[in-house]
């Protein structure tokens, strides 16, 4: 296997490298995607969408499948924004070594 110069990982034959902005994408697409499975696993142990939909002045849906996908996406956008903003705020410098 090779090892990348720049991260250390290995990597398996013929593996090609990403450049660094679509790396952060995935890692923030994937981050808040299981984010929000873990906000709706908790959400909806507590909460029937059904009831949600009855008790909101807005006609939604009937369904619980509807309220469970509705909330889910809702949930990935929101974790998906805190992710990038965190991603944003968080930016380093690389030192470069001196020649």
């Amino acid at each position: 296997m090779a090892t990348s110069e720049h991260t250390g990982v290995a990597r398996g034959p013929g593996a090609k490298q990403w450049p660094q902005s679509r790396q952060k994408i995935a890692i923030v697409i994937w981050i808040s995607f299981l984010v929000a499975a873990l906000m709706s696993l908790l959400f909806f142990g507590l909460i029937d969408p059904v009831d949600l939909l009855e008790t909101s002045a807005i006609n939604l849906g009937e369904s619980r499948e509807q309220g469970y996908a509705m909330l889910f996406f809702f949930f990935w956008m929101g974790s998906a924004a805190s992710a990038t903003l965190a991603m944003r705020l968080s930016r380093t410098t690389q030192a470069r070594p001196e020649s």
